[in-house]
């Protein structure tokens, strides 16, 4: 990782202010912001690590900058640090050479991502207001936390959590969940559509020290009609449902 610096000055990334409030722009404290909407910070690909050969002035812009050609997924306006508020910004930087080890990995990794937004009808960004709000969250016994860098949301005690989510009527669809593969204890519970249990899910260190996703097969028959059902986790008597840390509606690999 590195940073910008112009002289003295640090300079940071203008990130934009999409789907913030002005409530989000005063934290209290350390975890304030994470339930706050996040957001893909570009990479720079670089041929050359002489910066002075891809970031130039901002046209009219005193002691601004502008990356140019190297960002991805998009270039960046860099401005001194101590001058931004009431956005996001980014100031440690990920850049890699263009063709190297790292530069065909992110490829990879970037087409994997435009693979799965192709397949997604529907996604709710755990323990983010405005996304579950979006979603019309409801739910028993409810909490919510941080585990290594994502929102987990999970219901005790035989509780449960309820998301309404997008759906394309009369087609089959894909309900993945993450979980953590660590958990473990007394978490076994129900997934169900409409009503319609779809699977029973039990966690009991799956895959140790990391995430781990599980497709369900949402029927044609549950989709009839519809463009949009209840996505419920429903924790048994004594037990816990999830964590869940992520939760989409796919469409099936063709």
């Amino acid at each position: 990782l590195a940073t910008v610096m112009y002289g003295p000055l640090v300079l940071a990334g203008e990130m934009g202010a999409e789907k913030l409030t002005s409530e989000m722009f005063y934290a209290k404290g350390q975890r304030d912001y994470d339930t706050g909407p996040s957001i893909e910070v570009p990479i720079f690909v670089v041929r050359d690590n002489d910066p002075n050969l891809w970031i130039e002035p901002a046209p009219g812009r005193p002691l601004a900058f502008r990356t140019v050609g190297v960002g991805q997924p998009n270039d960046v306006t860099l401005v001194p640090y101590h001058t931004l508020f009431g956005q996001r910004y980014n100031v440690y930087w990920r850049i890699v050479r263009e063709g190297s080890q790292q530069h065909r990995r992110l490829l990879a990794e970037q087409a994997a991502r435009q693979a799965r937004r192709a397949r997604t009808v529907d996604a709710v960004e755990i323990g983010i207001d405005t996304s579950e709000t979006e979603h019309e969250l409801q739910g028993k016994n409810m909490a919510v936390g941080f585990h290594n860098g994502r929102n987990w949301r999970h219901a005790s005690d035989g509780g449960w959590i309820l998301y309404t989510m997008r759906v394309l009527p009369d087609v089959p669809m894909i309900l993945s969940c993450t979980y953590w593969g660590s958990d473990t204890g007394a978490r076994t519970f129900d997934v169900l559509v409409d009503g319609a249990k779809i699977a029973t899910q039990k966690l009991d260190r799956d895959k140790p020290d990391e995430f781990f996703e599980v497709e369900y097969s949402i029927t044609a028959e549950l989709t009839r009609g519809k463009e949009q059902v209840a996505v419920k986790f429903q924790a048994h008597d004594g037990h816990t449902a999830g964590g869940v840390f992520g939760c989409e509606v796919l469409k099936p690999l063709q």
